[in-house]
């Protein structure tokens, strides 16, 4: 490793992976602005440039929610595409690792574009536009592993469209015609054949390729003239328009029972549609279940339908009839099959001898949704053909594990295999270009799980190229597979014909009876052949399922859900549900049960503030407004954009959404009582760049009598970006939280809490955001207790320095021109989200130091500001907020940053060799202290606490010890100390070293279990966080309850009750300074230090913080 030299910003560029890059990047220009993205390698080594998170389309927010896409405005300056784009708000098929059925944002219309180096050769490469599947209802162009197409001279372009209800719901008319997602896969087509040219690839050679609800959008696109002439081939995998899943009917009726489930007015389309974008985004999606009546089934609720009305259709009549009409567009078409698609429902229910019980018993009311005919069949006959279907495939069997086959090819012939054979055959008469179409059988042989044993799944020949795990394939059969596909897919792209090993692979002709296809055996056995009863055809002709014709079916009723009540958990039940009325509206919650079995009322997802987005982001909140109807508050909303820290994900470091200004409302029952209750109202930590208050477990709390809230507000950038003057003064995070503690102070009493009674509480960050609202007027009167949980305003990470340079140095770095702060400020409101909080690690020198790079700020500019003077000058000023407060660190609070690298020898020794440079980010000094002067306090402060010793394993803990004294116990000391000199209010201190069987240290440390001590965050979280909080040990239990204890006595009565201890309050007088110690259940006392957390040593170091102004 090189010498590293001081620079205030290119410190450490050798050794970490967070440094800025200045090497040579990729760059095109296009009618829009510049782009820049980065190199990358292909599966054989090639080098490719890469172009990710490019907008293709205005972000789909508000007013532009359920409309056509708006083309993106032109951009200034260079956009730096290194960075997808969020997938598009969805509501999953199972939950994901967190348990959240909903995932992605609204902000979400962004391409990613992968070229292959032309060394300056000016011929122009052929083009591959992916677009991914997922019943229309879920997916991502982000998922696909683009490695092996790479290794080909082409370019490749992926992109996200709106899914689910945010793409596809239509009320029939011209307020919401429908297909939005169907015209954002258009828009993205033609900006591609707008710009593409920049990027070396050809617009006249672009061929679509989708796999599933992609395959049945290329056919599609095939069919709209809104696509015309925008491509020149196309590959359908697994889908075509003609499946049943791909032509949704009586969707009016699908959009009002959506609307009604969320709140809103259903007798007009008018009204309903402008409640509907008001209704938080995750509220939507939540409620997609609503409309499945078995599992997932029917699998695509909202999809494409045909459009009557509008002024600029995707499609205005039935696939059937356009394609029958010949008014296609007329180009090379690829459709196929694998031998087993329909494993892809099945995979829910085959391995669950539970389910398919209930399918064998329920069969009759069942198949309509599972086999896609309940909108197409009347429901007098639903009885009928689900029997005729079961006996045609199962005989007189029962469904169970030994009928699974036939059961799997049932739906892979209804959902897919007479839909493919249908459209290739219609299509061979009309088009003049040639159709090929294709049979996939081979099974891979490496893939363990459960489906590869049922057969040839659903997107096996595809994913096999493009899935994440194609990498790392080592069969030779498998191998040998995957470059035969490849081979195919690519040379249709490249040569317009494919090519399929040395077979010759015939296109259909018009007019013939039999299907011919490319049977894909294996790579050795691939040949043509020909089924005239390919997937049942003949027995599936002789339903009278009205699909695939111009009959109209608009006026069949849609069968009821309560057909199913009877027999099936799945059912949505109609218990009764706590209900509040507010003045913005009425809000809708649910029951849940505390840890200890107490009933409570729970509202999750409440807004308290209008979404931040477009003019709205770096502003202060803007009230929520009212809405109409009821609102459901039964759904977490998103977690506000931000980049996490690394022991939360090792791939994607953004996660999150603008939209994310809620609140979640937890209430005692009272039982007819009309006695108010005690508020606590819980503000996460995250060093202001990341958390939630999503994930608060608020169970044991609720064993109490109290009303608990959980609130989100803006993070990083979003939340604590700074130019320095009016334009964007800063603390839109805290302004935030004042905004919400505004709409609990004016609404709670309608959910059985006392507004002039609620005690505000914060961990870390949270913390200090606790202090701080004893600071600001805005705060002021809203709430009238506090404790804050290791963190004060005073300490140094929550006093951000030279804010307005960051804000120009992030500008930068997403290519916005920092010469005007105002047109710097509008460019910066026009880049994606996601790029600006990936540009966070740029702030951060040495792994995630320092932890806070934005932060609040002295806001002296603008027409509310949170703080006009530091905290130091407020305090001492005696213009606090004089209400009783409680303040506390825990014994190793040092661990939050160290847990990340005191496991890691290479790290130690990093930091041992590099401590002169490394430190002043370490312990956030590099801006209160000179350059000149930092290597001299780095190596004062090492030998302090380390003498001449090393930094090793051997002294992690002085480590540990030298990161809490400075980043939170020395000024935790101050902060109580001058308020309790000024407040005539109580204040109480506190100091915890009780390790529990759990500790923060293992989250933050990747997992060691390793006893580092009592870390950052291990008392508030044996309370609040699930992972901690579920022990069985009794004394971890009687320390739990002594917390709950502490914290709620405090809330109910203004004076905290630890046990039967006496606790007074802090004397300001007093030269040793008293705390309670929390050693144990059994062992609290009062304590006191003349030297708390060595701090004669920090005060002889002259850092340029908490200064009072002359």
């Amino acid at each position: 490793m090189s010498t590293i030299k001081l620079s205030v910003i290119f410190l450490l560029l050798e050794f970490t992976n967070l440094s800025l890059q200045h090497e040579q990047i990729p760059k095109a220009k296009t009618v829009l602005g510049s782009v820049s993205g980065y190199y990358k390698k292909s599966r054989s080594g090639k080098t490719y440039e890469a172009y990710e998170g490019i907008p293709y389309a205005e972000i789909p927010v508000g007013e532009l929610r359920f409309e056509p896409p708006k083309p993106v405005q032109k951009w200034e300056h260079e956009l730096p595409a290194k960075k997808k784009g969020s997938i598009c708000i969805q509501h999953r098929t199972k939950p994901g690792a967190d348990g959240d059925t909903v995932s992605g944002c609204e902000d979400c219309l962004y391409m990613n574009i992968y070229v292959s180096v032309r060394n300056n050769s000016k011929t122009l490469l052929p083009v591959m536009f992916w677009i991914h599947g997922g019943a229309y209802q879920f997916g991502t162009g982000n998922d696909l592993n683009e490695s092996h197409l790479m290794d080909k001279s082409i370019v490749l372009v992926t992109f996200n469209f709106r899914v689910g209800p945010f793409g596809f719901l239509s009320t029939g008319d011209n307020v919401v015609s429908g297909n939005m997602g169907l015209k954002d896969q258009s828009m993205a087509l033609r900006w591609v054949s707008d710009n593409i040219e920049n990027f070396g690839g050809n617009p006249k050679d672009v061929t679509l390729i989708g796999f599933s609800s992609g395959g049945m959008s290329v056919h599609y696109h095939c069919l709209s003239p809104l696509s015309a002439g925008l491509f020149q081939r196309g590959i359908s995998i697994s889908g075509t328009a003609l499946n049943p899943r791909a032509q949704t009917k009586r969707a009016p009726e699908k959009a009002k029972k959506l609307a009604a489930a969320v709140g809103c007015p259903t007798d007009s389309s008018s009204k309903m549609i402008a409640c509907l974008k008001k209704r938080p985004s995750r509220l939507i999606s939540q409620n997609v279940d609503k409309l499945l009546v078995w599992l997932n089934n029917p699998a695509s609720p909202f999809g494409p339908v045909v459009e009557k009305q509008g002024s600029s259709p995707f499609i205005s009549r039935s696939p059937i009839e356009i394609i029958t009409s010949g008014e296609v567009q007329d180009v090379p078409w690829i459709t196929g099959v694998v031998g087993e698609d329909g494993i892809f429902q099945a995979a829910d229910f085959v391995e669950d001898d539970e389910l398919l019980k209930e399918l064998n018993d329920n069969w009759d009311d069942i198949a309509p949704y599972l086999l896609n005919y309940n909108d197409t069949v009347p429901l007098c006959e639903h009885k009928q053909l689900a029997e005729k279907i079961r006996k045609y495939y199962l005989g007189s069997k029962k469904i169970d594990r030994n009928t699974v086959t036939p059961l799997i090819q049932m739906l892979s012939d209804r959902s897919y295999g007479v839909g493919m054979a249908t459209a290739v055959k219609l299509h061979a008469k009309v088009n003049k270009n040639p159709v090929w179409s294709y049979y996939y059988t081979y099974k891979i042989k490496e893939d363990l799980s459960f489906t590869n044993k049922l057969g040839v799944g659903h997107g096996d020949d595809i994913h096999l190229v493009i899935n994440k795990d194609a990498s790392n394939i080592t069969n030779s059969e498998d191998l040998a597979m995957q470059q035969l596909l490849l081979d195919f897919y690519t040379s249709f792209a490249i040569e317009g014909k494919p090519r399929v090993g040395d077979v010759k692979w015939h296109s259909l002709k018009s007019g013939e009876d039999n299907l011919h296809y490319l049977h894909i055996a294996d790579a050795k056995n691939v040949k043509m052949e020909s089924n005239g009863n390919f997937a049942q055809k003949s027995f599936w002709d002789t339903i009278n399922a009205q699909e695939n014709n111009s009959f109209k079916m608009d006026t069949m009723k849609l069968p009821t859900v309560s057909l199913f009540l009877a027999f099936v958990n799945f059912s949505h039940q109609d218990d009764q549900t706590p209900i509040v009325n507010t003045s913005l509206g009425k809000i809708r919650g649910c029951y849940k049960e505390s840890r200890h079995g107490r009933k409570y009322e729970a509202y999750e997802g409440v807004p308290y503030a209008q979404p931040p987005v477009k003019k709205f982001r770096f502003q202060p909140p803007q009230p929520v407004k009212p809405w109409e109807g009821e609102l459901p508050a039964i759904k977490k909303s998103s977690v506000c954009t931000q980049y996490i820290m690394a022991f939360e994900s090792h791939d994607d470091k953004v996660k999150g959404c603008e939209d994310c200004l809620y609140i979640n409302i937890y209430a005692s029952i009272r039982n007819g009582s009309r006695t108010l209750l005690p508020v606590m109202f819980w503000i996460h930590g995250g060093a202001f760049q990341f958390g939630s208050g999503n994930e608060a477990d608020e169970t044991l709390l609720m064993d109490r009598d109290i009303v608990f809230v959980a609130v989100n507000y803006r993070l990083g950038p979003f939340g604590f970006l700074s130019t320095g003057d009016s334009v964007v003064p800063g603390n839109m995070g805290l302004k935030d939280q004042s905004q919400a503690l505004r709409w609990v102070h004016d609404h709670i009493s309608n959910f059985g809490g006392d507004p002039q009674k609620i005690t505000i509480f914060g961990m870390s960050a949270g913390s200090a955001s606790v202090h701080y609202h004893y600071l600001s007027r805005l705060s002021a009167g809203l709430f009238q207790n506090g404790i804050s949980i290791s963190g004060v305003a005073l300490s140094p990470w929550p006093q951000t320095k030279h804010a307005p340079k960051k804000a120009r140095r992030l500008a930068a770095l997403v290519g916005c021109s920092s010469n005007k702060v105002k047109k710097m400020i509008n460019c910066l409101q026009s880049r994606p989200a996601r790029i600006i909080s990936q540009a966070v690690g740029d702030f951060m020198y040495w792994l995630y130091n320092p932890f806070t790079p934005f932060g609040p700020v002295v806001d002296k500019y603008g027409l509310n500001p949170f703080i006009t003077r530091s905290p130091i000058d407020i305090i001492v000023s005696g213009e606090v907020y004089d209400v009783p407060w409680i303040s506390g660190v825990v014994s190793a609070e040092g661990l939050y940053t160290t847990a990340e690298f005191i496991t890691k020898d290479n790290l130690l020794k990093q930091l041992n060799d590099y401590w002169d440079d490394i430190a002043p980010y370490l312990l956030d000094f590099y801006d209160t202290v000179p350059i000149d002067q930092q290597k001299q306090v780095a190596e004062r402060i090492k030998s302090y606490y380390l003498g001449s010793r090393a930094i090793n394993k051997n002294t992690i803990w002085e480590i540990i010890r030298m990161m809490g004294d400075r980043l939170f116990d020395v000024d935790f000391e101050k902060a109580v100390r001058l308020q309790a000199n000024i407040n005539k209010s109580p204040v109480w201190t506190y100091y915890y070293s009780y390790r529990a069987t759990h500790s923060v240290s293992e989250i933050l440390s990747e997992g060691s279990t390793a006893n580092f001590g009592v870390s950052h965050g291990d008392d508030i979280f044996l309370v609040l966080e699930s992972f901690i909080s579920n022990v069985t040990k009794p004394e971890d239990l009687n320390m739990q309850q002594l917390l709950v204890n502490f914290y709620t006595s405090f809330a109910a009565q203004g004076m905290p009750r630890v046990d039967h201890v006496a606790w007074p309050p802090l004397n300001p007088n007093n030269t040793n300074f008293r705390y309670l110690h929390i050693a144990s259940p059994r062992n609290i006392k009062m304590e006191s230090s003349t030297d708390f957390a060595r701090k004669s040593f920090w005060n002889s170091i002259h850092f340029n913080e908490n200064k009072i102004d002359s």
